[in-house]
């Protein structure tokens, strides 16, 4: 009997861990799909908010997986387990390559926002300049009453009253200018300006995104495995990129053994030279030597 109570604990936890599992792999799922409808593809507002949901719910379907592998592990003789987590490792492949593409998306959607932001910032302001530049005009260069009212119609401006069409143009025209000064200076206050704090504030937040995408992308890899494989999935990769950097390594220390030895090659045929050339020196001191002996 109580050999038997832990055996009854052990099956407790297992069912709790696997409910558990279940439980967080629905939550992952229901903010993914919350943030993917409705689709809109070219948007990068909307590549922003499913990478950002994916990076930040992707801890409760790595901890689904474990915690899965946690209850088949309690349980080996549970075969619906332990068929859900070769399940689970296959699909840790699709995870894996997700989150790697959430890198370079989300850091493209990124510039793509910020870019757009200060577009729209920067058309707006121009949109204003150009506006009450093209009113500015129409009332300087306004040869009479009638033409004035006819253009700022034209040009959606400001309204001349009865009184206004009694006073002389100089000082209708003068009056005009001062209002839509004033005017104008409003609006360039209430339009939205760029805001550094704002942008750097969207480069952090990327990078934590970034970041966090490759930690779930190493973590996944670590947990996912090909169907019909017993190594990891990145066991081969990571064997791969081993033998080549083994392979580059041994390139490079023969071609800087053969540099070395060209080197060596090269220094020894200099002092052959250097000696050759001190030995001629020295045969032809000699032999004038000589000459001087017997001239004598």
């Amino acid at each position: 009997m109580t050999s038997h109570a832990p055996e009854t604990s052990q099956v407790l936890l297992a069912r709790i861990l696997s409910a558990a599992s279940s439980c967080l792999l629905v939550v992952f799922l229901a903010a993914a799909l919350a943030a993917l409808l409705p689709i809109r593809f070219t948007d990068p507002t909307w590549q922003l908010g499913v990478t950002s949901s994916l990076v930040n719910n992707g801890s409760f379907a790595l901890i689904s997986l474990v915690l899965l592998h946690f209850a088949a592990d309690l349980e080996p003789a549970n075969g619906r387990w332990q068929a859900r987590c070769i399940t689970f490792r296959q699909l840790a492949i699709a995870a894996t390559l997700g989150f790697l593409l959430v890198v370079p998306l989300h850091a493209f959607s990124t510039w793509r926002a910020i870019a757009a932001s200060e577009a729209a910032t920067n058309f707006q302001q121009r949109q204003v300049t150009e506006t009450f530049g093209a009113l500015r005009e129409a009332i300087r260069t306004a040869p009479t009453l009638g033409d004035l009212q006819a253009r700022l119609r034209r040009l959606n401006g400001p309204t001349l009253q009865a009184a206004d069409l009694a006073k002389p143009l100089p000082q209708l025209r003068q009056q005009l200018l001062v209002a839509l000064q004033q005017a104008e200076s409003t609006v360039q206050a209430q339009l939205p300006a760029s805001d550094p704090e704002r942008t750097w504030g969207s480069i952090k937040d990327s990078a934590r995104v970034v970041v966090s995408a490759l930690a779930f992308a190493f973590a996944f890899g670590a947990a996912a495995c090909l169907p019909g494989a017993s190594h990891p999935f990145w066991e081969g990769p990571v064997r791969e990129l081993r033998k080549r950097l083994k392979a580059r390594q041994f390139i490079a220390r023969k071609q800087r053994d053969a540099r070395e030895s060209s080197e060596n090659a090269s220094r020894f045929k200099a002092r052959q030279d250097q000696r050759r050339k001190a030995w001629e020196i020295d045969r032809k001191r000699k032999a004038e030597a000589k000459r001087r002996q017997r001239g004598r």
